[in-house]
């Protein structure tokens, strides 16, 4: 709080259907401010990377999206990638 008393930032939880104790974002603004800060929890996944002899393909395991093996970031759910299993198809 400032020196009058008001709040100088506030924190609320606009979704209905998370749980309080780990909500599915939190939205942060000052008093002063005319758009929310969001921070949500972070994603992460795992890099599938399946061979067909020489030819292969890397998925995430959030959204089993085609990814690049040396991605951090899945494009299309921005989960972050931890490690990466290997998998060898006999075809």
């Amino acid at each position: 709080m400032d020196a009058d008393g008001v709040p100088i930032w506030y924190v609320f939880n606009q979704s209905d259907m998370c749980s309080p104790e780990q909500p599915e974002r939190v939205y942060i603004k000052t008093v002063d401010m005319d758009h929310l800060i969001t921070y949500v929890p972070e994603k992460t996944a795992t890099r599938k990377v399946r061979s067909f002899g020489e030819v292969g393909r890397c998925n995430c395991s959030a959204c089993n999206w085609c990814v690049d093996p040396y991605d951090l970031f899945c494009r299309w759910c921005g989960a972050r990638f931890t490690r990466t299993e290997y998998e060898r198809s006999e075809a």
